[in-house]
């Protein structure tokens, strides 16, 4: 089906055959590349883009002039069609190519979504006017054949962590599946590995055909993980991605997750190895300062990683007609300037560049402000960003401001970035976050207090003065959490640490608790909005947000509680007395009360698919954490104690000293 054919679908979805006037759509190639317009005539009205894609925005477009609201979680209905209020509307977009990154990496993202769901959330995604969806595969979970992980079959989700269902009501009562947390269609075959995989990856390439039906376009990324001048393994995995899934427009090649973890081991032959990678890109003065000043380690990983990919996609664009990416994510600051410089003298001049710089969308702004994209590099660069941070998934977020300041610094260019995606997992948690990020990567920024002030009183909420200034609490709280309480709701065990304390011995129980009071602070302010207010729709979305801010406040209870083993510094768990096993097995059993507590306020409130993500990830994570610590500290066991941390990990973005964990 052609994407003209689903916008006509759409109109009569929406519409039916209440249509006053006539309404054609048509593409004109005399518009701007991705630009669009409404045309309301005597006649009739005239939806028209540059291509079909655009023409499917000029049909959204006049939707929401006739009353009809599209959020991410799902469309909203029109009170009453109304035909006066369409107008001529040209628009041609702050960014070009506009779309959310998914990971498809945690139980909170579309990763465990039956594909009658999954499809919808991308047909969401089209009528919020996006245009372009990156889906990232991490070794085994949606690729087959060899690669850097330890399997050759895909299927292994959620890094190959499994997450079964423990007998206990507030998972099973609100967790469809009956085994093990997985895609339901899927579940029967989970444990029969080729027949496993065989199933993901036929779910993901039913996922990107329905993309191609609504207009966006389908980028596919993987880490070869490798520092290597021979490419070999690379292309034989590029080349079964593309085999398996044709409906891939944009390959990406991008180096692992970078940061500052504690390694500062030195690595022979760097500099002959990049030479040969970058030959005389190497001698720019960006990257002769970052081999001054930076640790070899880093440098040989970033460096030898990008050198690697961009290798390979020279090779790649030999024997391919596909569009070709280099990735860099890096969230190291002090090697952005070298990381720009190689990729704008060595990345193909044919070949697409994407950076990720930093964790968390406000973070991402001020790299981006610090090193601009060079002009020459920004009209083939996808800048990714946030819509939330997995560093504090348990928690709700607010990324609106940083958001504002992404898209501000790359409307300050003095010519446009033409591309922009975001990172994202749990949908219903961030509608309000997704749609901003929509109508600003579209129109440019727009202030945050006043968005927060419009969005309430379009939904009908009460007192939207109090509903923006809970808002602003949250980012306050949000912005808080992520700067000084590092990871403090990531969710894949394996990061917490297998031996001591690991997180627990970091956080202060201080700034615990001054970010949990924020956060309380916002829920009172709501629950005036939410005392006054009777509209349906403005009832949910605030019946919502009062539930996921009391469960943040209960989770940062749970952390603070836990975090009182501190008490006993770093003393080996075999030196404590009976008397100090006994109270470290009461703070941990204080701490997993209010955990279970958690559950089961979560629980009060599944409204999709992430939901129930989020509830059974919880279990598998602090709450395995704390049981593992009761055991260690406390000398209780139990059949559940010992944390399941799957064949692969994603790296932990924080700055505590691996030795520690």
């Amino acid at each position: 089906m052609s994407i003209l054919a689903f916008a006509r679908e759409e109109l009569e979805r929406f519409l039916g055959q209440e249509r006053p006037q006539a309404i054609g759509l048509a593409v004109d190639r005399s518009l701007p590349p991705f630009g669009f317009k409404v045309c309301p005539a005597p006649d009739g009205i005239a939806l028209v883009g540059h291509d079909e894609t655009c023409v499917l925005h000029a049909v959204y477009t006049l939707l929401e002039q006739l009353g009809f609201r599209f959020e991410i979680t799902g469309p909203l209905p029109a009170q009453r069609l109304d035909w006066e209020r369409v107008t001529a509307l040209t628009v041609q977009p702050c960014i070009l190519r506009r779309g959310i990154r998914q990971h498809i990496n945690f139980p909170m993202d579309i990763s465990s979504y039956g594909l009658g769901e999954a499809r919808e959330y991308i047909r969401n995604l089209a009528r919020l006017r996006f245009n372009h969806i990156s889906f990232h595969s991490y070794p085994n979970q949606w690729i087959s054949g060899p690669q850097a992980g330890s399997r050759t079959e895909a299927g292994r989700f959620f890094y190959g962590q499994r997450h079964d269902l423990p007998d206990i009501p507030v998972i099973r009562d609100h967790v469809r599946n009956a085994r093990t947390f997985c895609i339901p269609e899927i579940e029967e075959v989970f444990d029969e590995a080729d027949e496993c995989s065989q199933l993901a990856q036929a779910w993901l390439r039913a996922l990107m055909a329905e993309c191609r039906r609504c207009g966006l376009q389908v980028q596919f990324s993987f880490e070869p993980r490798s520092q290597s001048l021979d490419v070999a393994q690379t292309l034989v995995i590029a080349r079964n991605v593309l085999a398996c899934y044709p409906d891939i427009e944009v390959l990406e090649l991008i180096t692992q997750e970078a940061g500052l973890w504690g390694e500062n081991a030195e690595v022979s032959g760097l500099r002959d190895d990049l030479a040969a990678m970058f030959g005389a890109g190497l001698q720019a003065p960006a990257v002769q300062e970052a081999l001054r000043q930076g640790s070899p380690f880093h440098l040989g990983k970033v460096f030898r990683e990008m050198g690697h990919n961009i290798l390979a996609v020279r090779a790649l664009a030999r024997e391919s007609s596909v569009s070709l990416a280099v990735g860099v994510y890096c969230a190291i600051p002090s090697f952005h300037a070298a990381v720009l410089s190689l990729a704008e003298n060595c990345v193909p001049a044919d070949v697409a560049f994407s950076f990720l710089p930093a964790h968390g969308a406000e973070r991402v702004a001020k790299c981006l402000m610090t090193h601009p994209v060079p002009s020459s590099l920004r009209q083939r660069c996808m800048i990714y960003s946030w819509l939330e941070f997995d560093g504090i998934m348990y928690l709700q977020q607010n990324a609106i401001e940083g958001i504002e300041a992404v898209v501000g610094q790359v409307a300050s260019f003095p010519d446009q970035v033409p591309a922009m995606a975001f990172n994202h997992w749990r949908t219903a948690e961030n509608r309000m976050t997704a749609r901003y990020a929509a109508e600003a990567a579209l129109n440019g920024p727009i202030d945050p207090h006043g968005y927060a002030l419009a969005y309430a009183q379009h939904l009908g909420l009460a007192a939207p003065e109090r509903y923006a200034a809970a808002m602003d609490m949250i980012t306050q709280a949000d912005r808080q959490a992520t700067n000084e309480l590092p990871n403090i709701g990531f969710c894949f065990v394996g990061c917490w640490g297998r031996r001591g304390l690991g997180y627990f011995a970091h956080w202060s129980v201080e700034r615990i608790t001054a970010v949990a009071q924020l956060y309380q602070g916002a829920r009172d302010e709501l629950r005036h909005c939410l005392a006054d207010t009777n509209a349906p729709m403005a009832s949910d979305h605030l019946r919502l947000l009062d539930n996921r801010l009391g469960c943040t406040v209960v989770y940062l209870s749970a952390i603070a509680e836990g975090c009182r083993l501190q008490e006993f510094g770093d003393r080996d768990p075999g030196d404590l007395d009976d008397d100090q096993r006994r109270h470290a097995a009461e703070i941990c059993d204080r701490a997993l009360d209010l955990c279970h507590r958690y559950l089961h306020q979560h629980a009060e409130m599944i409204v999709d698919r992430g939901c129930e993500g989020t509830l059974i990830s919880c279990y598998h994570t602090p709450i395995a954490v704390l049981k593992r610590l009761r055991r260690d500290y406390g000398g209780r066991d139990d059949a559940a104690s010992a944390p399941n941390s799957g064949h692969d990990a994603p790296p932990s973005p924080i700055s505590f000293s691996e030795g520690s964990l």
